[in-house]
């Protein structure tokens, strides 16, 4: 759980794959990122729906507003940018991606 620089507060819904905002001014609460367990999302325009995660149990806000998740399951960090979308920073995943059709190494 952390609080946003907007003054609203993200809790970090491990077990649902989701990261959740409060808004302590309307007492709404939203789904921010995820909808589901899985893996998609990466490269895309960043909308709640189209963002998988598998048990994230942490994630921090940056100093330009993005959001980094610990996406611990897909072995990755994941950016939610406020422009750019999502991306995968680095992990198991990458390094394991296929390379021309092939795994490296």
């Amino acid at each position: 759980m952390f609080e946003r620089s907007t003054g609203k507060l993200v809790v970090v819904c491990w077990h649902n794959h989701k990261l959740r905002e409060w808004d302590p001014a309307t007492g709404k609460v939203k789904v921010l990122v995820g909808r589901g367990f899985g893996c998609t999302g990466d490269g895309e325009q960043y909308t709640s729906a189209n963002v998988l995660l598998n048990q994230p149990p942490h994630a921090i806000e940056g100093p330009d507003g993005s959001i980094y998740i610990n996406d611990q399951r897909n072995q990755c960090i994941r950016k939610i940018g406020r422009d750019d979308g999502c991306r995968e920073h680095g992990g198991l995943r990458s390094a394991m991606q296929p390379a021309g059709g092939f795994l490296r190494g």
